[in-house]
């Protein structure tokens, strides 16, 4: 299931103001580490899900930000390159959805002259020579599983001017641009599942990708425009795939581009598939590539690998099926390959089987693309999704039941650059969305205005009784007039229960082996501590990503920086009757499916062995670090021994009871840790 990435990356920038001054601009507030400097988010937006017949989401460790400013002129071919700004990097940057990293720009030369600024995110700091945009973004290039993430900002009144007192002051108009900067990945993925109809004669042991581009540019070109395609809308979602595309219905005609002299592997010629960016041959895992325009000579494509059978009582044939990457151009009724955008999911969702296929992989590629397997368009787990001309949002793509309180949800139509409206809102229906395995009732659609004037059409929808033992679950689907539309799933379940939560002082990657100073931290201040807990098997997939809270009965500990932890505040978890100061100081670990399924290191990456396969996190151990924030010997009065409550809660965990502070707790999704001088 691919997720919704909602990772920032905030660029603290010292900016210096360039060609009348040299003093450094000095914003107003500075920055949580207590350096003055101007910050920059950049959002890295989710790949939208594309039809096809029949490197990881997230950036990974130690990437750096390059910064290229080049003068603007009338299009990329005379937008000449003035300087190269290698970033400083403070933070991991391999985060959790929804974290930030950390960069620092120093030097940056202010200017009220016309720019544009590339932001360019990549395992290593990228250089260029002088040259146009056209020049630079056509040839600068990452290879060999390298990824990177490009975005653009134009700034026709350069970045700041000076304020009556003489100082270097930043424009409301760059504050504005440099919040929320959407970059793109520059590989797409290609995904395979089957669906159940599928399941009952067919296994699939896993795929392979032919005609691979062994490097790919780090931005999106387009030279017989020349121009950088708009791959987003005014509010931010990545367009549809036809609404940027070049086979025939594209909007702005961009097919791709690949670097000179870009090599391949898997080449059908000589095919013979081996592990590759840390993905097994022959492996069920999303499989990632460079952009790859589409060349009739030397196509890309998928060969699938599985288990047929034509009935119940026959044994099982390892088959192979040669899969092309195409879409059914509707206006024309033909057929149409696609070409291979970056930041796009080519999936491919096998509904049916009827025949076997080729006996080796080699016949597969030598043959013609199976027609007795069936794949169908699945786009889910993105809030929006749009074909370029329509969008349709709704509020939640999964929703989970621990109890049978009614939930509230919502859903809207609008065209691209347009706006929702009650009349808009009509061109929507839904299938699916009454009595099942979940849902008990539905109220009908209601107009429904939020606070900030968006009209949706509103539903409440109540549970079943919550199933005593195992998990009930059902889909239905919100669509407009011409198909495109959302899956949403529920799932009931009764609350889940935490086990084995431990404390054990410093900062371990695993949980230990020994008991050995489980339960005790260091009374002194600064001290790591980390927090172990087990999620229960079997959890549906649906329910990922998961926010667990944590927050300290005696607020005596914070986020240990080489952790994935979240700061946020609010009123106590705790179910006492103690009156707490507002706000409470909490933190939110949030945990994916895969680092529920499997392990991730001491940089939080997940785990492989020696043949390249993920090690399996057997008990779904959560760890949580954290260290101490105050001394024993510091606080008056203090005890020679204190006991620290540690809540841990979510939504669909038991982490409630009737105790106070003043007995040891029995409720659920309680740590403890002694602290003693």
């Amino acid at each position: 299931m691919i997720k919704r990435l909602t990772t920032y990356i905030a660029v603290a920038a010292s900016l210096v103001l360039g060609a009348c001054s040299e003093e450094t601009l000095r914003p107003d507030v500075p920055d949580a580490g207590g350096e003055e400097g101007v910050r920059v988010s950049i959002a890295i937006p989710d790949m939208p899900r594309l039809a096809t017949r029949a490197f990881g989401d997230t950036p990974a460790a130690d990437l750096k930000l390059t910064v290229f400013e080049f003068e603007k002129g009338s299009d990329p071919t005379n937008t000449f390159l003035t300087k190269i700004y290698q970033a400083e990097t403070l933070t991991q940057t391999n985060v959790a959805n929804g974290a930030t990293v950390d960069f620092r720009i120093n030097d940056l030369l202010m200017t009220e002259s016309p720019r544009v600024l590339h932001f360019v995110v990549a395992p290593q700091h990228l250089d260029a020579k002088y040259a146009s945009e056209a020049v630079v973004f056509s040839n600068l290039s990452v290879r060999d599983n390298s990824q990177a993430y490009w975005g653009r900002v134009e700034f026709p009144n350069g970045y700041g001017t000076v304020d009556k007192n003489m100082k270097p002051q930043l424009t409301d108009e760059a504050k504005q641009k440099l919040t929320g900067v959407n970059v793109l990945r520059n590989f797409a993925k290609v995904s395979v599942e089957v669906a159940a109809t599928a399941t009952a004669n067919f296994q699939l042991t896993g795929f392979e990708l032919v005609n691979v581009p062994t490097s790919g540019t780090v931005a999106p070109y387009n030279s017989g425009r020349q121009e950088f395609p708009q791959m987003f809308d005014d509010a931010g979602t990545m367009l549809g795939y036809l609404a940027v595309a070049g086979n025939g219905s594209g909007q702005q005609g961009y097919s791709g581009i690949m670097p000179a002299n870009c090599g391949f592997r898997n080449l059908e010629e000589n095919f013979s598939p081996v592990a590759d960016g840390g993905r097994p041959a022959w492996s069920t895992r999303d499989a990632y590539l460079y952009e790859h325009p589409f060349e009739s000579t030397r196509r890309t494509y998928v060969i699938l690998q599985g288990n047929y059978r034509p009935t119940t009582t026959d044994a099982w044939q390892t088959c192979y099926y040669k899969i092309d990457l195409v879409r059914l151009n509707e206006e024309s009724g033909m057929t149409e390959y696609y070409d291979i955008l970056r930041n796009y999911d080519f999936h491919i969702n096998v509904t049916g089987v009827s025949a076997p296929g080729a006996s080796t992989a080699s016949e597969a590629i030598s043959g013609v693309s199976y027609n007795n397997i069936s794949a169908d368009v699945d786009a889910r787990d993105m809030l929006q999704i749009s074909d370029g001309a329509n969008i349709v949002e709704v509020s939640k793509t999964n929703i989970i039941f621990t109890n049978t309180t009614p939930v509230e949800f919502l859903y809207r139509y609008s065209p691209v650059g347009g706006f929702s409206s009650e009349t808009t809102n009509a061109k929507l229906h839904t299938n699916g969305l009454n009595a099942g395995d979940v849902i008990a009732s539905v109220t009908a659609p209601e107009v429904y205005t939020d606070a900030d004037g968006v009209v949706w059409v509103k539903r409440v929808i109540t549970p079943k009784p919550i199933p005593e033992a195992g998990t009930r679950e059902q889909s239905f689907y919100v669509v407009d007039a011409d198909g495109l539309g959302r899956e949403i799933r529920l799932v009931a379940h009764v609350p889940y229960d935490y086990s084995d939560i431990e404390v054990y002082p410093g900062s371990e990657n695993g949980r230990p082996t020994s008991a050995a100073g489980q339960g005790t931290v260091s009374p002194l201040s600064g001290q790591p501590f980390t927090v172990y807990f087990n999620l229960p098997a079997g959890m549906p997939e649906a329910m990922f990503p998961l926010t667990f809270i944590l927050e300290s009965n005696r607020q005596n500990m914070e986020n240990n920086p080489i952790g994935t932890l979240v700061v946020t505040s609010g009123q106590t978890g705790f179910p006492t009757t103690e009156v707490y100061e507002v706000p409470r100081i909490k933190y939110r670990k949030t945990v994916s499916y895969a680092e529920y399924l499997y392990k991730t290191d001491a940089n939080n990456n997940l785990i492989t062995d020696g043949a390249g396969n993920y090690v399996e996190n057997t008990d779904h151990t959560v760890r949580c670090r954290f260290r101490t924030i105050n001394s024993l010997a510091e606080l008056p009065g203090a005890p020679t021994q204190t006991v620290t409550y540690l809540l841990i809660s979510n939504d669909y965990f038991n982490c409630t009871g009737e105790n106070t502070q003043a007995a040891v707790p029995t409720w659920p999704g309680v740590a403890t840790f002694t602290r003693t001088r």
